[in-house]
């Protein structure tokens, strides 16, 4: 039903859109990226809950899925069609691949942030990176670690800026570069980056464009999709078996197979989407 606010209304009205990605895209063709344990803890830092809240007025969900919205994400342990599919690749793809269903941590107060950023810190020192005077270093090398966030205007910045404090309470040297349209398409083109905020729209019946957004042909292939650069034979696999799916059946399996390992690869800390058309207007003459 309609919701009054002063002389607005707003309805809402159930989503049929196709299924979509808004995430931070981890480029982990940067050597201070490609440790999955570091991902981890990057997502681990990003207070969804404080940001729903306080920017979007909590009308957003986070997301959990790169098949968001739609009857192929993956729910639950996995069933028997995708423990098939994935049995393979048992031990070189994350153990929680087979148990549980991918869940974003959750922050929501002090407390919770708090907790989450303890987690991300052991998780950092686990990969090999320490505290030298308030600095996360490399261990072996002393490389401080360092994340830049390319943008091509800065309206985003203050979506990014909390996250970039949680950061920084890890000794992350984080920051925003904006620049010009032109600059950032040659630079996302060129894989020149460290992080990136992309959004784009999966179709409901996935097929051979997931070969240039997650295979390992596109991830060094100019202009292609794959902004994180993965190159996993169990990501090519399973690629491969949704391009090949025979029925709808199979295809739902296989979609949710390749999106267990692609979450619990940790290769974006996902943001959020709404799942809901809004239409306001004003009834001027009532």
């Amino acid at each position: 039903p309609p919701v009054e606010s002063g002389q607005m209304k707003r309805l809402e009205l159930p989503d049929n859109s196709p299924s979509g990605v808004q995430a931070l895209f981890l480029n982990t063709r940067r050597p201070q990226l490609a440790d999955v344990r570091v991902r981890e803890a990057l997502n681990l830092a990003f207070d969804f809950e404080w940001m729903n809240q306080t920017l979007f007025y909590g009308i957003y969900r986070r997301m959990g899925s790169m098949f968001e919205n739609s009857d192929l994400r993956h729910e639950g342990p996995p069933g028997p069609a995708e423990l098939a599919l994935l049995e393979p690749w048992r031990g070189q793809v994350p153990d929680a691949v087979f148990e549980k269903p991918f869940e974003n941590p959750v922050h929501g107060d002090s407390r919770a942030t708090r907790n989450n950023l303890r987690e991300a810190q052991k998780l950092l020192q686990a990969a090999g990176w320490e505290i030298r005077d308030g600095q996360l270093v490399n261990g072996a090398t002393g490389q401080p670690f360092t994340l830049e966030f390319l943008l091509y205007e800065g309206l985003y910045a203050r979506v990014l800026n909390p996250y970039i404090q949680n950061l920084k309470r890890l000794g992350i040297d984080a920051s925003i570069r904006v620049v010009d349209v032109a600059s950032y398409e040659n630079r996302v083109r060129e894989y020149d980056y460290d992080v990136i905020v992309r959004r784009f729209a999966q179709p409901l019946t996935p097929g051979v464009e997931q070969r240039n957004i997650w295979s390992s042909v596109a991830a060094d292939r100019v202009g292609s999709f794959n902004f994180s650069g993965i190159a996993d034979p169990a990501v090519d696999a399973l690629v491969e078996a949704v391009v090949k799916a025979q029925d709808r059946e199979a295809l739902r399996a296989a979609v949710s197979a390749l999106d267990r390992v692609l979450m619990w690869g940790q290769y974006a800390v996902p943001q959020f989407y709404s799942g809901q058309f809004r239409l306001a207007y004003w009834d001027r003459f009532g």
